[in-house]
């Protein structure tokens, strides 16, 4: 009996750096972020690779301040991208799952220059949580690399998902989750922020695929567990009945940038 082979390719990409200031929920902000067009954009992007390929990206920095590109366990941060410099990776991963891309510069890092890839699960529908919190305040200082780490004083106003408050995710299609119920939905998460987090899900448990850092949780089905800083999760959803249903850290000051409800909340969409 013969069977198909597909013959791994690879996905070429281009992402663009980029400091941009920002008004979120009544507060001013200094972000940096990885983008694929070259227009200052508040969101990271996510890449998506199919199991087995190959990614060969493209970085350009238009950014004053000099960058690099690290993924954790795939590419060490040891290639400086000069202000207005160009750098080419070709880049293969070991096992599926989420993966976590940045700049590990302090003013990169710190201000959200930090993205998502998720390797396969290619016959399912994805979306991606880039969960992120900072201290309006901290954010200048940041920006023009006065102070390289987070103070014991650290007192965050800003919570995001995606660089975007609640009600504005329900806009993000990338991270609005929308399905049927019986469809198999993959999430992948990351926590670019500066505190750990706990994601609760209202109406539905879903099963850890993938944790890089709490890897103990791996195989867990639950309706909250903990986001620590750094880490990278992967979750399937297999929805059982029909509903809108919200999704939020279950640390209440996350979910009041802009108000209540607001920040680190999004929402599953379910139709029959």
């Amino acid at each position: 009996m013969w069977s198909l082979n597909v013959l791994p390719s690879t996905l070429i990409d281009t992402l663009y750096i980029s400091n941009y200031v920002d008004t979120i929920g009544g507060y001013f902000a200094h972000y940096r972020t990885f983008h694929r067009i070259d227009t200052i954009d508040k969101a990271n992007t996510e890449i998506h690779i199919n199991e087995n390929d190959s990614l060969q990206i493209t970085i350009i920095n238009l950014d004053s301040l000099t960058h690099d590109f690290t993924i954790d366990g795939v590419l060490d941060s040891n290639n400086n991208i000069y202000s207005g410099d160009t750098a080419n990776f070709t880049l293969s991963f070991s096992s599926i799952g989420s993966y976590r891309y940045y700049s590990s510069y302090a003013y990169g890092k710190l201000l959200s220059a930090s993205g998502i890839i998720l390797v396969g699960y290619d016959n399912y529908k994805k979306f991606y949580w880039n969960l992120f919190d900072q201290q309006s305040t901290l954010t200048d200082s940041i920006a023009h690399g006065w102070i390289d780490s987070i103070p014991p004083s650290y007192h965050p106003e800003l919570f995001s998902i995606n660089n975007s408050i609640y009600p504005d995710i329900l806009s993000d299609s990338t991270g609005h989750v929308v399905g049927n119920v019986g469809d198999t939905l993959i999430i992948a998460i990351i926590n670019s922020g500066n505190m750990a987090h706990s994601l609760h899900f209202h109406g539905y448990h879903v099963k850890i695929l993938d944790a890089k850092i709490n890897n103990h949780i791996v195989g867990w089905d639950k309706d909250t567990f903990p986001v620590v800083m750094n880490e990278r999760i992967t979750v399937m959803l297999i929805p059982d009945k029909e509903g809108m249903y919200p999704v939020h850290d279950h640390n209440l000051i996350s979910v009041n940038t802009g108000g209540y409800p607001g920040g680190m909340i999004t929402s599953l969409m379910i139709s029959p």
